[in-house]
């Protein structure tokens, strides 16, 4: 669905005051809109949940790894900065944790502290 002029505005505020840098690995303007994408499938696919689909499961996997790619851990800072938690913790580590049989070795309980501590910016 395209943005309005609205979301289009806001965004490229975000884009310019430099905050994409604090979650994007890469930030681009394309690399945005990929990452909003991604965590909007993630949290439709999350709200109707299906794990024994296999389909489903391949889905979300692949989302997820996609964000995952797309996306730094943040500080602990960062959560009280943007209110909560944040779009890592809602579309990469939170489905692992629910979900720790479709992502296997990638669950963060198996990956211990590498996930768990942030990254510096």
């Amino acid at each position: 669905m395209p943005a309005t002029a609205a979301q289009a505005a806001e965004e490229w505020r975000g884009y310019l005051s430099g905050e994409y840098a604090v979650c994007l690995r890469v930030v681009t303007p394309e690399n945005i809109v990929v990452k909003e994408r991604l965590v909007v499938l993630i949290s439709e696919q999350l709200a109707s949940p299906q794990p024994g689909d296999a389909a489903w499961a391949a889905a979300l996997r692949k989302r997820v790894d996609a964000l995952d790619a797309f996306t730094r851990p943040f500080a602990p800072s960062d959560r009280a900065r943007f209110g909560g938690p944040v779009s890592r913790d809602r579309g990469v580590t939170a489905p692992r944790q629910r979900y720790p049989e479709i992502f296997g070795d990638r669950s963060p309980a198996r990956q211990g502290a590498a996930m768990a501590g942030p990254l510096p910016c």
